[in-house]
């Protein structure tokens, strides 16, 4: 029966997430029991107890666990459970944390020094619902980043003074329909280089006609010569007829 007990009392001082009151209290009800079976019960209640307090396990994993203590033959089978409860615990954790920073990652909108602060807090993270909340934290800024680049971009389209007014709303139509920063940013020059073409095409057309004018240069010359050749034939022809 002393066996039994201090079988037990081993058993639980290894078990991490029971503080130093817990085990006490769990300590004298063990000096208390009558019978190993008491023991032992006493050990698979403070087992599951401890299943039900870790926060990464699913509902389905705590039951699937409990009943396996509730199966259990043995203090050594019990303890055996505990540990594998606490290490389904420790890689739900990791597996969360490894998918909290690939969905970080993919978040086109947020910048290197924002995805690696997210991805610190995911690191530091204890829970998987704290993970979940720091996930969420993150598609909070990538959404609100995507919004103040579409209104920055639609103020910058705006104060283009070259385009017409159906020229601006349509550009930014496609800024509204943007799902990244950078499809913004395109948008954006896009318009801009609208913008200086227009201003381009408009002073061109302000230049004068310079192949139009030369031609009428020449005409112009053309016409003088042909007139002061014509003086000049007049007068030859006169001096021949006074000569005669």
């Amino acid at each position: 029966m002393q066996d039994a007990k201090d079988k037990a009392k081993d058993v639980i001082s290894k078990w991490p997430n029971l503080d130093d009151q817990a085990k006490d209290a769990l300590n004298k009800q063990i000096d208390a029991g009558q019978t190993v079976d008491q023991v032992q019960q006493i050990v698979k209640d403070a087992a599951k107890d401890a299943v039900n307090k870790l926060p990464n396990l699913s509902d389905k994993e705590k039951q699937d666990f409990n009943k396996r203590i509730d199966d259990a033959k043995t203090t050594d089978a019990i303890n055996q459970i505990v540990n594998e409860v606490k290490q389904q615990d420790a890689k739900n954790l990791q597996d969360a944390k490894d998918n909290g920073k690939h969905v970080i990652d993919q978040l086109p909108n947020l910048n290197d020094r924002e995805k690696d602060d997210f991805k610190r807090r995911v690191d530091n993270g204890q829970t998987i619902d704290e993970i979940n909340r720091i996930v969420a934290d993150a598609k909070a800024k990538n959404a609100q980043n995507l919004q103040d680049a579409k209104n920055n971009g639609k103020q910058q389209i705006e104060q283009l003074p070259n385009l017409t007014p159906n020229q601006k709303q349509d550009f930014k139509k496609r800024i509204d329909d943007a799902s990244s920063m950078m499809e913004i940013q395109n948008i954006v020059d896009e318009a801009t280089q609208s913008n200086a073409g227009q201003v381009m095409t408009g002073q061109q057309a302000q230049l004068p006609d310079t192949a139009v004018n030369a031609q009428s240069d020449l005409g112009v010359l053309g016409g003088t010569m042909l007139g002061l050749l014509t003086l000049f034939g007049l007068g030859k022809r006169r001096k021949r007829e006074e000569e005669k």
